[in-house]
């Protein structure tokens, strides 16, 4: 997910906070990602038993905690697929449908462990899913947003236009789109990391220091803040020297900060080049974010972040690099890896998203040919059909609230507005009405195993016809 070890390239930015500090902001949450991240404890009533119960109750605890923190949360979801993105898609869903059919193997042997396992593995937030969560969310009063397509550009429009203070997510396209202030890494107690976008352009080379097994950068980092410990400790220090209680106090806040420094010094272990962003444009971060493999546009063979940061680094435009990559006898180009390398740019900087204050669809970026990266994409006829159809206005709304389904522009079934959460506690009603609850559960499971299985395998299908049908 995301742009291919950015994480590690700005480990040394990522601090450590607790959602705490951001009492009375505003953070815009991925609801997809917040989905996902809970449909793991409830995978197999997700897929064979059709309800979102469990996941919808899991995600809201999170909610509540934040809300609990002071925090005012802003849940943005997923709308239609990208066409830019149907080949990572259709690899997804394959890989989804195979560890579907081995947990449905390892359940009929009666091996729960393992088919559960694979039922994680297989797991698929569908828009009903979402849906339950967002009807859960209104409910509550939290402010909600389907975008026309990805979440992604759809938070960074709303980081970069001030609509909110942060954004918490898994994936490091958020970065790279332009969100200002990025949360990750989080738990169930409020602990997370925070990345800052400005600090990219201040991270400057490792230099390790192999005699005493520091960081250059951590170290001058630590000498400024020991020099204003030291001061606070002279003005608290006690008149009487044989105070032991206090020599025990200073004793153990220096094991923490020696603690606190080795684990810094082994985040930047993790990175063996030294990445220095000072001086360099945005459009220079992007070359190197998509050269170095996305959800767009896979990686040339054998090169990743770090050889991507050494051709980006050593060439002024998007054709200096292809040229130092042709050079290099060790890598080939593929066929239309060009034309699809300058598709991917686009899709980082033109998404369409949902405009909150003018209700309408706009580019997260007006596209500009006087600029430099629009300049050298060439897109003259500014043919933008590969990020999406345009949609109209009414419908846009529609989608935007949660009224339509965004894969279809059609409203949701009614029984997705009320309530589909309820569904398993009904069916189980009336087997107990009935009587031979064995049996006929046994035959419900069975068709809904089939019904599953059927959709993993068409849903995708079905709707990349969809989508073909709207571009054409």
């Amino acid at each position: 997910m995301g742009i291919k070890a950015l994480f590690q390239a700005l480990n040394i930015i990522s601090k450590k906070i607790h959602l705490r500090k951001f009492k009375g902001k505003t953070i815009a949450i991925d609801g997809y990602v917040l989905l996902y991240k809970h449909a793991f404890k409830s995978a197999r009533e997700i897929l064979v038993e059709k309800s979102s119960k469990t996941l919808v109750k899991n995600c809201m605890e999170f909610i509540d905690l934040l809300v609990g923190f002071g925090i005012t949360p802003f849940v943005v979801f997923d709308g239609a697929s990208l066409p830019m993105k149907l080949e990572t898609q259709s690899k997804r869903t394959k890989t989804r449908l195979e560890s579907f059919k081995k947990a449905q193997e390892f359940e009929k042997e009666g091996n729960m462990k393992e088919a559960n396992r694979f039922y994680q593995r297989s797991v698929r937030i569908r828009s009903n899913n979402a849906h339950d969560l967002l009807v859960a969310l209104k409910k509550k009063n939290i402010q909600v947003l389907v975008a026309p397509y990805e979440a992604d550009p759809q938070l960074a429009w709303l980081s970069m236009n001030g609509h909110v203070d942060a954004v918490l997510s898994v994936d490091s396209d958020l970065i790279v789109l332009g969100v200002k202030t990025f949360i990750h890494r989080w738990d169930s107690k409020g602990n997370a990391e925070q990345i800052d976008r400005k600090d990219i352009w201040t991270i400057m080379p490792y230099v390790k220091d192999l005699a005493t097994k520091k960081v250059s950068f951590i170290e001058n980092q630590k000498e400024n803040e020991k020099g204003n410990e030291k001061e606070k400790e002279k003005e608290q220090k006690p008149e009487k020297e044989g105070n032991e209680k206090e020599k025990g106090k200073e004793k153990e806040k220096e094991k923490e900060q020696v603690k606190e420094q080795e684990q810094e010094t082994k985040k930047a272990k993790n990175i063996t080049v030294p990445f220095d962003f000072r001086g360099w444009k945005e459009e220079k971060f992007l070359r190197m974010c998509v050269l170095s493999g996305c959800d767009f546009l896979s990686n040339i063979r054998g090169i990743g972040i770090q050889r991507a940061f050494q051709f980006t680094n050593s060439a002024e435009s998007m054709s200096q690099v292809f040229e130092l990559i042709e050079q290099d006898n060790r890598f080939l180009i593929p066929n239309g890896y060009i034309e699809r390398f300058k598709l991917s740019l686009l899709t980082f900087l033109h998404q369409k998203v949902f405009d909150i204050v003018n209700k309408k669809l706009v580019p997260l970026r007006p596209y500009n040919p006087e600029i430099s990266w629009d300049q050298e994409i060439e897109n003259s006829e500014k043919d933008f059909s590969f990020l999406g159809p345009d949609i109209e206005n009414e419908i846009l709304i529609k989608i935007s609230i949660g009224e339509f389904d965004p894969h279809t522009n059609k409203p949701f079934p009614e029984q997705n507005v009320i309530n589909t959460t309820n569904e398993n506690e009904n069916v189980m009603n009336q087997t107990n009405e009935n009587g031979n609850e064995k049996e006929k559960e046994e035959e419900k499971e069975k068709e809904k195993e089939k019904d599953t299985q059927m959709e993993i395998e068409k849903t995708d299908i079905d709707q990349e016809k969809e989508e073909s049908k709207e571009n054409n």
